[in-house]
């Protein structure tokens, strides 16, 4: 399966920061970036292969459609198995990271910023 990158944050500069880091960590050399939670959702709707498998950066608040209402569309989407989800967020509410718990797709809640190492050890468990 080939593993695609969708980076969701409504901040440019943590979208941009997040990208060099995926690229430099050789992660991915092309993620997907979306700067709101609805064009993504349309992306993946519209753009998903049965030979995808996506790993979906996602940060919770955002307008038009925050990460949980994401996470509420995408968890009745028929391609779930096709989907991991890491919450990356400025959040560091414990009851963020409990309410993230509570999502199967989400398999990890990090806290930003996305760094270097995070990446490679990202590429080593995929």
């Amino acid at each position: 399966m080939a593993l695609e990158i969708i980076i969701i944050d409504d901040d440019k500069v943590f979208v941009w920061l997040q990208e060099k880091l995926v690229k430099k960590s050789q992660l991915h050399a092309t993620p997907h970036c979306f700067l709101n939670a609805k064009d993504a959702l349309n992306f993946i709707d519209d753009n998903l292969s049965p030979n995808s498998q996506y790993l979906i950066l996602l940060d919770i608040n955002m307008p038009i459609m925050n990460g949980w209402d994401f996470l509420d569309s995408i968890q009745q989407k028929p391609y779930t198995s096709q989907i991991d989800i890491i919450m990356l967020s400025s959040s560091i509410e414990s009851s963020d990271k409990e309410r993230a718990r509570n999502y199967s797709l989400v398999k990890e809640y990090l806290e930003k910023p996305l760094t270097l190492e995070l990446c490679k050890k990202l590429k080593q468990t995929l």
